[in-house]
């Protein structure tokens, strides 16, 4: 199995994520969103920093399922389990007021990537 899907999906969830949060809290209308590079830097490198531990994680765990006998897209589908379940922890252990809309906007995110990732490596294996 491909290691590199763990890498791919943890970077494409991770600069992807904001610009969601940007869309949920416009839509709700709930507060001034504040956009441009200085907000989307700090808010990229501070989820770098605090998702480390959940893509450890998830990396042991994908390794350790990759030798069993469940399918490629079982596999896949757990990692994306394992990634939404650290997403959360890390928000709630933060000890700080987590907006439920970043807590949706990584949790959205982060099923996305990893359906869209699993859809583009299963048409690859069919051409």
């Amino acid at each position: 199995m491909k290691i590199l899907f763990v890498l791919k999906y943890w970077m494409l969830t991770l600069v992807i994520a904001p610009f969601i949060h940007a869309l949920i809290i416009n839509i709700l209308n709930t507060k001034l969103v504040i956009t441009g590079f200085e907000f989307y830097s700090t808010l990229l490198s501070t989820t770098l920093l605090f998702s480390i531990p959940t893509l450890i994680i998830t990396w042991l765990a994908f390794i350790a399922l990759s030798y069993t006998q469940l399918s490629q897209l079982s596999v896949r589908l757990i990692t994306v389990a394992f990634t939404l379940a650290g997403i959360n922890i890390t928000l709630l252990l933060m000890n700080i007021s987590t907006p439920p809309e970043l807590m949706a906007a990584y949790s959205i995110t982060a099923i996305l990537v990893g359906l869209f990732l699993v859809y583009i490596e299963r048409r690859k294996k069919k051409n």
